[in-house]
């Protein structure tokens, strides 16, 4: 009879045992079974996105599978889940795995969609995993019959993380839909005039004299010395004319001619190397003496 009873303790026993392995794994349903395989079609959907930060108009900058660390930096993981059902309620774990295969921590969160078609939105209770009594409350828009849950893992100097490897999940009514994996490189310095991403600013350019060699300084003084000598070139010539102009003589090449006194004459500005003629006329009749 003490044999018997044994017999059934330990029975009970494994009947608990696999109550709580199926508890923990959860029920497989069709958002699970879809959203594991990737299913495309319309119905439930997730979409997994990892980026670097967030801009004021909501925008997700430096979208990728590559992080690095650094004093401010972190990834952002975003959980896009859309064709869901409404009034019923899911539990979503967010959770960071390290490359050493452990985890790291999780968000746990409770949700379910309300209200009207057109005006639904995505009741959310953020669960504490140390004490899951206490909760977070938070209503979130609705779009596509869905909702966007969001976590952040801190890559800070100050946090000692380990380059390598790293993986987030998504599991979904306790079952594992999704798992994306991403590098976390060492600190680098950033090159100077390097731009951001974010479209709130942009690539700084370095003036010209920055990037000019010294051929280009040589050139640059030539350039002055031309035009110094372009300016006293132009004053002697000036005295030049001036000169040429009192002795009744044409101006020499390149020198500005002044206007003659005699009645009737016409000077013209030479346009060659050698000085043109000069038509002169005078009131003495040119038919013959008189």
């Amino acid at each position: 009879m003490t044999r018997g009873i044994g017999n059934r303790t330990r029975r009970w026993a494994l009947a608990l045992a696999a109550l709580a392995v199926l508890a923990a794994a959860g029920c497989d349903s069709v958002e699970t079974r879809r959203m594991r395989a990737g299913d495309k079609t319309p119905g439930p959907q997730l979409q997994v996105e990892l980026c670097r930060k967030v801009s004021k108009k909501g925008k997700r900058l430096g979208v990728g599978r590559e992080f690095m660390i650094g004093d401010k930096s972190s990834v952002l993981a975003f959980a896009d889940f859309s064709g869901l059902r409404p009034e019923r309620d899911y539990t979503v774990h967010l959770v960071w795995i390290r490359p050493d295969g452990a985890e790291m921590f999780r968000r746990f969160a409770e949700f379910r969609l309300e209200g009207a078609e057109g005006a639904r939105k995505a009741i959310v209770q953020w669960k504490d995993a140390l004490d899951l009594n206490r909760a977070k409350r938070e209503e979130l828009p609705s779009v596509s019959e869905g909702v966007t849950l969001d976590t952040t893992l801190n890559l800070g100097t100050d946090k000692k993380r380990e380059p390598g490897t790293y993986r987030f999940r998504v599991y979904l009514d306790r079952r594992l839909v999704r798992e994306e994996s991403f590098a976390v490189v060492p600190f680098a310095e950033i090159p100077t005039g390097r731009g951001d991403d974010d479209g709130d600013d942009q690539e700084k350019v370095a003036p010209a004299k920055a990037d000019a060699g010294p051929d280009a300084a040589k050139t640059e003084t030539k350039a002055k010395s031309e035009k110094k000598s372009t300016k006293k070139s132009g004053k002697k010539s000036g005295k030049k004319s001036e000169k040429s102009g009192e002795s009744g003589k044409a101006p020499k090449s390149g020198a500005k001619s002044e206007p003659s006194e005699t009645a009737g004459t016409t000077t013209t500005k030479p346009t060659t190397a050698k000085p043109t003629a000069t038509t002169i006329t005078t009131d003495k009749p040119t038919g013959g003496a008189g």
